[in-house]
């Protein structure tokens, strides 16, 4: 597959503003500063999800490489994360929305089975403890290709460091999986949720992960 290349010469500016308290500042998404050179959109998105820390969720379509071989010379100054996500997200034929927080990138490619496997909706998806957002992804993972995909059984293996922040996760009732991953990269300290195949060429349910990446515990293997 070619690689595609697209080259902008922009600046986002911020308008000035007037002081703000500690307490209003928490409140307000950090300003984005980024350049990047003949760089991947995918490199991009995650490294203006590692300086804002906003939850994330990223959607791979039929061209589920897109994000990783188009490339763009970018320039953003003083912008708001989702201003600098949709610098990216347009470049590619993405789109961002907003949805309980959680800025989530679509591809406009999305193919009917997989649009159907995401608007499912788990009766009732159950509570877990003591659980890190990874595991919580692969869990995720689990009830897709179990209760969507009717797959018999299900083994993963979780390797977690020393460490590493562990959640309780509350049950939802009525929930798709964007619902759900939006809720796991919302828990404290924040993170990323990707919906992707793990197969060359996804037809199904069965082909699909949800990966979740910590900014706590995995910003390295963010920027990989």
């Amino acid at each position: 597959m070619r690689s595609r290349t697209v080259t902008i010469s922009g600046l986002i500016w911020a308008l000035c503003a007037p002081a703000v308290s500690p307490a209003q500042a928490t409140q307000n998404p950090p300003l984005i500063n980024y350049s990047s050179q003949n760089q991947s959109l995918m490199s991009g998105i995650t490294a203006i999800s590692l300086q804002s820390r906003s939850p994330v969720g990223i959607v791979l379509g039929a061209d589920y490489k897109r994000l990783c071989e188009t490339r763009a010379t970018l320039t953003i100054r003083d912008s708001n994360p989702r201003d600098a996500l949709e610098q990216f997200a347009r470049l590619s034929g993405y789109s961002v929305s907003d949805k309980d927080g959680v800025l989530v990138l679509l591809p406009p490619d999305l193919p009917s089975w997989e649009s159907d496997t995401m608007d499912h909706r788990f009766e009732l998806y159950p509570r877990q403890q003591n659980a890190s957002m990874a595991s919580l992804g692969v869990n995720l993972t689990a009830w897709i290709q179990m209760v969507i995909g009717h797959e018999t059984t299900f083994a993963a293996s979780i390797m977690s460091a020393p460490g590493v922040k562990t959640y309780t996760f509350n049950e939802m009732k009525n929930a798709t999986i964007s619902d759900i991953a939006n809720r796991i990269v919302k828990l404290p300290g924040g993170g990323i949720w990707i919906l992707r195949p793990d197969v060359p060429h996804p037809s199904s349910a069965l082909d699909l992960e949800v990966r979740v990446f910590s900014y706590l515990d995995d910003p390295d293997q963010i920027r990989r």
